[in-house]
């Protein structure tokens, strides 16, 4: 398995056991997730380390990660092997990460755990920390901390516990929805943004805006199932916070029809 000088070294899969169960309106499992090492060596002997989630909605397991990596690391032998300038390096990789959507569709942790190999590698041939070889600020981007589906009054403790953040992202999608966000308000004073994994119905959704106003919500993420996108444009029309699409966009130019 190898393409001009890398090497896939080893595929481990890890199993992650959760503290506390972590739910989303569609998931399978809540009590841990399986997630995949990728070691990639190059010519030099360098180990590059990527990580790719299974997540079985996308119908992926470890066993397509396994089966698909071959397949997109013989897909780059016709770039040769990975520049040693910065500009060359940034180049190869973005050409990379064409190869590999040109290859196969879907498949988005396979390609995940390469590309981060991928960056690693490019990353110790150059001397760079990842912000230097991207040219982007070294800097830790603000970010949100989530809350998945649960009980309102145990949804809200961990709001509390979490609210040094400087945002938080709940996990909706069940009977307490609007309980839930009133809840975490109470006791938590920054943006909250709010994640249905597709488990709202539109009729529904329309009648809690004026509350996820009221609330200070930021922004919706996916109310609706992922074929579903001409609800979630007339959602966006009627709703004056942001609507994010996830599931419905889940390839480089597939969420087209989302807009």
């Amino acid at each position: 398995m190898t393409a001009r000088g890398l090497r896939l070294r080893s595929v481990e899969t890890l199993r992650l056991p959760f503290r506390d169960p972590f739910r989303i309106a569609r998931a399978l499992d809540d009590r841990g997730a399986t997630t995949v090492i990728v070691e990639l060596e190059d010519g030099e002997g360098r180990l590059g380390l990527g990580e790719g989630y299974p997540d079985a909605y996308y119908g992926e397991t470890p066993e397509t990660i396994g089966a698909v990596l071959p397949l997109l690391l013989r897909a780059l032998g016709p770039l040769g092997p990975l520049p040693g300038t910065t500009a060359g390096a940034r180049a190869w990789l973005s050409a990379a990460a064409d190869a590999m959507a040109a290859t196969i569709a879907h498949h988005g942790a396979a390609k995940c755990a390469l590309d981060i190999a991928l960056h690693d590698l490019a990353g110790q041939g150059l001397g760079l920390g990842l912000p230097e070889l991207l040219g982007t600020p070294r800097r830790v981007p603000p970010t949100d901390f989530t809350i998945g589906l649960d009980e309102p009054a145990t949804v809200a403790r961990r709001a509390a516990l979490a609210s040094d953040f400087p945002a938080l992202k709940i996990k909706l999608g069940g009977p307490q929805d609007l309980l839930t966000l009133e809840s975490v308000r109470a006791v938590y004073g920054g943006p909250i943004r709010v994640d249905a994994n597709t488990a709202w119905q539109p009729a529904g959704a329309r009648e809690l805006i004026p509350d996820l106003v009221r609330l200070g919500v930021e922004l919706v993420e996916q109310p609706f199932p992922a074929h579903r996108l001409a609800d979630l444009r007339t959602f966006q029309a009627a709703c004056p916070l942001p609507v994010v699409a996830d599931e419905s966009a889940i390839e480089v130019g597939g969420h087209d029809g989302a807009l």
